[in-house]
């Protein structure tokens, strides 16, 4: 059994706790699933973000000219990283805005 730092909120006289290497292991995975990766930013909804205004586009606007196929506030959520679109719409997205669909991930 080894010693390995553990951060502990509110309860700071215990610094330490002896842990077996799978017990950290699992301690480590299940706290890092809700930490960001700051490479793993929301790239598609600033570039969405960044195309709508170059082509001087409200969201509601963006929305009639893919047809109303998703609401403005869908397309809101796609900006924000709340939701992804589908392969349909994201080709929708790509003609109306007039750039490549790989614009959206590079």
């Amino acid at each position: 059994m080894a010693v390995y730092p553990l951060k502990l909120g509110r309860i700071k006289n215990i610094s330490f706790i002896r842990l077996t290497f799978s017990e950290f292991l699992l301690y480590l995975s299940t706290t890092l699933k809700n930490i960001k990766h700051p490479t793993m930013e929301n790239i598609f909804g600033k570039k969405l973000i960044s195309a709508r205004k170059m082509a001087g586009l409200s969201l509601q606007k963006l929305a009639d000219r893919i047809g109303n196929r998703v609401t403005k506030q869908a397309l809101s959520k796609y900006e924000q990283g709340k939701m992804k679109p589908d392969s349909e719409v994201l080709i929708l997205l790509s003609k109306a805005l007039k750039v490549p669909i790989d614009f959206f991930f590079s």
